[in-house]
């Protein structure tokens, strides 16, 4: 696989800070070079404007990679993406079960940010912006999402903190912080 031509011709300089998770990579679809990906976004609006490449990063050796999206289609819940220099089903495997990454330029509506795993690895402060502790994982087996949160103060403790709209005051996606107005007592649980 050449990996060189689709980062070459990315010129824009990246910021990994600026990238938003949107899904992973599964397994080749068919021999084309095709691949079957889980995506929380919508790429097809981004696809029909022609006078700009869009790219999604593919997450290779723990490095974002650009990788330009050539088609896509959607299958059941699937995603069937096509991308540049990716033309066979071994191309294809070689980026199997791999995150997926986008620009945070092309996530126009915070609509499209309902999942709350993307906000692994952000940063929790409060109303005062002092720094809570960093989002761990998502449990989502109740009908209001909990963040799991690694608190700052002490590493070894974790708390479950309620992901609810009403008490998120901002979200800072460059900075990957999420101000949040705490209910008292829940970190001392």
């Amino acid at each position: 696989m050449h990996l060189e031509h689709t980062s070459l011709a990315f010129l824009d300089p990246i910021n990994q800070s600026d990238l938003l998770p949107v899904g992973r990579t599964l397994k080749p679809h068919a021999l084309s070079g095709e691949i079957a990906c889980e995506l929380d976004i919508d790429p097809s609006a981004l696809l029909e404007d022609e006078s700009e490449r869009f790219f999604l990063f593919i997450e290779l050796d723990a490095l974002p990679i650009p990788f330009r999206v050539l088609s896509y289609r959607s299958k059941r819940d699937l995603a069937l993406l096509r991308f540049a220099e990716v033309n066979n089903s071994d191309e294809a495997l070689r980026i199997s079960g791999c995150k997926l990454y986008i620009q945070s330029k092309y996530i126009e509506d915070e609509a499209e940010l309902n999942n709350p795993n993307r906000l692994l690895g952000y940063h929790i402060i409060d109303k005062k912006k002092n720094e809570v502790g960093e989002i761990v994982s998502v449990d989502e087996s109740t009908i209001n999402p909990l963040f799991e949160l690694c608190l700052s103060s002490s590493k070894d403790k974790k708390v479950l903190v309620p992901a609810a709209k009403e008490l998120i005051i901002e979200i800072d996606h460059s900075k990957k912080t999420i101000e949040l107005n705490i209910p008292s007592g829940i970190l001392d649980l």
